[in-house]
């Protein structure tokens, strides 16, 4: 388990949903319940972000993970598996940052990397933020949009 490779590190969960019961319990039977933060639904979302090292983001399916483009902006490395729209969303710096679903040995063996190599997670935050300056920014979407309604109109 990577918890025990990074003796240092703790895990916060953001969020709320039905398999919070099941996680703590989870949790409590690893003996892992001390290290790991369940924090429920949270508005200060911006602040965990800035207090963080890296996003994780083990999920089975997504469409487009905001919580990956708030900790890009935040110049956050990102550890997600590679599901809908995360490829998408980290651009040229996705090879390094997401893991095929189900691949939990190289998801924990990538994590533990970006935990311990600070100038890695590094770059890859400087990567992530830049990404989102030039490819996310509200007068692209804008431009997106009339673009799509531009077409629209004109077939």
């Amino acid at each position: 388990m990577w918890l025990e490779r990074l003796p240092d590190c703790d895990l916060l969960l953001v969020g709320k949903g039905p398999e919070q019961g099941a996680i703590e319990v989870a949790c409590r039977q690893r003996g892992i319940f001390d290290r790991v933060q369940l924090a429920g639904w949270r508005s200060d979302v911006p602040e965990i972000l800035a207090a963080s090292d890296l996003l994780v983001l083990p999920s089975l399916w997504e469409g487009m993970p905001n919580a990956v483009l708030q900790a890009m902006a935040s110049r956050l490395p990102v550890l997600a598996t590679d599901v809908e729209g995360v490829r998408e969303l980290l651009g040229p710096a996705a090879d390094a940052q997401i893991v095929r679903y189900g691949d939990t040995e190289t998801f924990a063996e990538k994590l533990v990397a970006l935990v311990s190599d600070r100038a890695l997670a590094s770059e890859l935050g400087r990567k992530n933020r830049l990404r989102v300056q030039s490819a996310f920014t509200l007068s692209r979407m804008v431009a997106a949009y009339q673009d799509l309604w531009e077409s629209l109109v004109g077939s």
